[in-house]
């Protein structure tokens, strides 16, 4: 090998070397770069979420000073978020009763609302579906509930001391009547027949002297309720044949005979035979059609008769106290039914329309 090719290979040999130098090179360079722009990059995403973050974080804070539960769970039940006041009450048990356990019976409805009693307090648990996820609040309403109760309470009273007065004034007119009566009995003393008919009118006011009181006694005093499953079919059909056995042809019930509600038997009897009686009374041979619908949160309780219906004027007066449109009326007894209806935490409504009929509905809670 000659001079000129050792100094060809030698240059082909430091190319070489050169161009895989320059390379390793730029590979390090662009390595680099790679990292130092993912770097650039991160921090850029950091300066971005950062802020969020900390509004989240103060959110949280702000979410568990609240004297109110907060609990967000996804539809497979986990737990997306719940803050300090809710962790606390869900970690009481009270006779293995766990305020978590009763909230997921009720998942079922996108929107509803119920009422808990719990470590002797009054709770407001609310439920709102948002697609993937279920909002649910606990609120503390004992303080609310105490004033209700207090308000319930002043309005007695008040309806106490109209009841005195009306109670006077009416035992006076039917000791006057009974005082007549006794004194037309001793001068027509020997004819049998006015005699009898002079008893008759005296059992009459005695009767309706009596059934005031009752009235007056029911609405006076505070209601208390016993509930339990029973058939409403039976309870209806008894009130039908039994109570109401002179007018079976004009009373219709129409529900499946084995139809089982939850409910103080005995106060609910009293609620059916007062608009049974005054769906009766509404009309000439007045009709009175009974049914029942459910749906997943209600049973409702349907009572129409094809009376004459109920006038504009009279409408928004129905449920008060002491009002009435019938003569000789006490004012109590559709009062008594709103009060007894909503100690079963249900509702009492009605619809009416002139010379066509009255329907009231009765919305009893499903348990």
């Amino acid at each position: 090998m000659n001079l000129k090719q050792l100094q060809y290979y030698s240059l082909i040999i430091t190319l070489f070397f050169l161009c895989t130098l320059i390379f390793f090179l730029l590979y390090y360079l662009r390595r680099n770069r790679t990292k130092i722009d993912r770097k650039k990059e991160l921090s850029d995403w950091s300066l971005i979420f950062q802020p969020l973050q900390e509004k989240i974080s103060q959110f949280s804070e702000i979410l568990d000073r609240l004297n109110q539960g907060i609990w967000l769970i996804d539809t497979n039940k986990k737990v997306i978020f719940e803050n300090r006041y809710f962790i606390n009450l869900s970690s009481i048990i009270e006779n293995n009763f766990n305020i978590k356990l009763e909230i997921l019976k009720f998942l079922d409805n996108e929107e509803y609302s119920f009422e808990l009693l719990f470590n002797f307090r009054h709770y407001l648990v609310t439920i709102d579906y948002q697609k993937s996820f279920y909002f649910i609040t606990i609120s503390d309403i004992t303080t609310l509930k105490n004033l209700q109760n207090e308000s319930i309470k002043q309005e007695r009273l008040v309806y106490l001391g109209k009841m005195s007065a009306s109670i006077a004034h009416e035992f006076k007119n039917s000791l006057a009547a009974i005082k007549g009566f006794v004194v037309a009995l001793k001068k027509r003393a020997n004819n049998p027949t006015t005699v009898l008919s002079i008893i008759d009118d005296i059992n009459e006011e005695i009767t309706f002297f009596y059934n005031l009181l009752q009235d007056y006694l029911g609405y006076a005093k505070e209601l208390k309720i016993s509930q339990d499953y029973f058939n409403i079919y039976e309870l209806l059909n008894f009130i039908k044949n039994d109570i109401f056995h002179e007018n079976t042809e004009n009373i219709s019930i129409n529900m499946d005979s084995n139809f089982i509600i939850y409910g103080d038997k005995d106060r609910l009897k009293q609620v059916f035979i007062n608009l049974i009686k005054n769906g009766l009374e509404s009309g000439d041979n007045a009709f009175v059609r009974i049914w029942i619908e459910s749906d997943e949160n209600f049973n409702k309780v349907f009572i129409k008769d094809s009376g004459i219906g109920i006038n504009e004027e009279n409408k928004a007066s129905l449920f008060t106290p002491f009002f009435t449109t019938k003569e000789g009326g006490t004012g109590l007894g559709l009062a008594i039914c709103s009060r007894i209806v909503e100690a079963h935490n249900g509702s009492i409504s009605f619809s009416s329309v002139k010379n066509e009929g009255t329907i009231f509905t009765i919305f009893l809670k499903k348990i």
